[in-house]
């Protein structure tokens, strides 16, 4: 656990936010430079509130953990002096640095991504972005259920648990530590939770059912593989809008017709349609 060992107001130099500014870390979220702007302009008219700055420590290395906006739009402002609150924590592990990360949502908050990120780098983990953002969201509906509201803290903390899971979607879909454009279709976070649901049920059907999918080599017409890929390619998830040259499914409709051509390629039938009535209930993983 990190422990605090400074908490005080000062008036920040110029030349402190610039040394602020060098504690860079690998997984720090990048410059916008539309809020540094913001900032600078209410730092000139006198309306910013008092900075939060908070610097963590580990292993000797100091990290500025929340305050790089703030820090960069005084520099720009041209200001003598900042007023802030600084904080300054001694961590033991990189757990403990993202964990303290999530804590600072103030002025520019965390968004999902930028959390899910941080906790990745802290256990180690350097899957593609897009398909390390689909696996939470396919574990957040594995443990919560479709469309389950769930904070940041909650889906940062499934990472940890679905390791395994996620190195079966990597595998599949970046087994070169990059998302190819031609695999993008199976990078949602409803078919990533089917991924995760067969792959639970048996490894190696999975891999074959999979990889069939992503590849589509040698596939004859209405085998189960073909016939999903095909509504995968032309399908988005229902968000409200979708592009006019593409169907937009509800998440439960994708998830229900990927179990339908699972269960087909499972007991070695062919399916030529997949067929899909609101309200029922999915059927199970065979």
């Amino acid at each position: 656990m990190y422990k605090k060992t400074y908490d005080e107001p000062i008036k920040i130099t110029p030349e402190q936010a610039a040394e602020f500014i060098s504690l860079t870390y690998d997984g720090q979220r990048d410059i916008s430079q539309l809020v540094v702007d913001e900032y600078r302009q209410k730092m000139i008219d006198g309306i910013f509130l008092d900075g939060n700055i908070a610097i963590a420590s580990l292993n000797g290395n100091r990290m500025l953990i929340n305050g790089q906006h703030q820090c960069w739009a005084f520099v720009e402002s041209g200001l003598k002096k900042f007023p802030a609150q600084l904080r300054k924590y001694k961590c033991e592990t990189l757990g403990d640095v993202a964990l303290l990360y999530r804590q600072f949502d103030t002025h520019r908050g965390r968004n999902i991504p930028e959390c899910v990120s941080m906790e990745a780098k802290a256990l180690g983990v350097e899957w593609p972005r897009k398909v390390l953002l689909a696996i939470v969201s396919a574990a957040a509906t594995l443990e919560y259920g479709q469309g389950k509201r769930i904070t940041k803290e909650v889906r940062c903390k499934l990472l940890q648990s679905y390791l395994n899971e996620g190195d079966f979607v990597v595998n599949m879909l970046a087994p070169n530590g990059k998302l190819p454009n031609e695999y993008l279709f199976l990078a949602k976070g409803p078919v990533v939770a089917e991924m995760i649901t067969t792959w639970r049920k048996c490894h190696s059907a999975a891999e074959g059912f999979w990889g069939g999918i992503k590849d589509r080599d040698g596939l004859r017409k209405n085998d189960p593989r073909q016939t999903i890929a095909e509504f995968l390619l032309r399908t988005v998830v229902k968000s409200g809008y979708a592009a006019s040259y593409r169907t937009a499914a509800h998440p439960i409709e994708i998830r229900t017709k990927i179990r339908m051509a699972w269960n087909a390629y499972r007991e070695g039938r062919t399916i030529s349609k997949l067929q899909y009535k609101l309200g029922r209930r999915m059927p199970p993983v065979k």
